[in-house]
């Protein structure tokens, strides 16, 4: 048994492949395309925006915690103020309309409190009981 060298027992892949592959063009790349500033320091926030900014757009992480602190504040890192402003908007409505329906409980409270103080006597309660 002789084994074929795998020069000669090789074939082309083209020959398989019918044309299906195509030979990819290398472009060679000229000394005009490449500068020396292509290779300059450039820092995550070196944008003319500010870095909290470009975080939240980054980050979204940021802009979550922003919103978790102030209502509507991710909206606005990201520049939606409108939405911002409906977000913020409806997050005080809801804690002013909670503020006033406590206060209003506690109110109630204490004029049902001062109801059965004036209403109750312990010789009606004991009838009661006895009934």
């Amino acid at each position: 048994m002789t084994l074929l060298p795998m020069a000669m027992s090789a074939q082309v892949v083209s020959d398989f492949s019918n044309g299906i592959f195509k030979k990819a063009e290398i472009q060679k790349s000229t000394e005009a395309d490449l500068h020396i500033s292509d290779f300059s320091y450039q820092s995550e926030f070196s944008s003319s925006r500010s870095g909290v900014l470009e975080a939240s757009r980054t980050k979204p992480f940021v802009a979550f915690t922003a919103s978790a602190l102030v209502p509507g504040a991710g909206q606005a890192l990201n520049g939606k103020w409108a939405r911002a402003g409906v977000y913020f908007a409806i997050e005080a409505a809801g804690i002013i309309y909670h503020l006033d329906r406590n206060a209003k409980a506690r109110r109630q409270e204490k004029a049902y409190e001062a109801f059965t103080h004036k209403n109750w006597s312990v010789l009606a309660y004991a009838e009661w009981l006895v009934e």
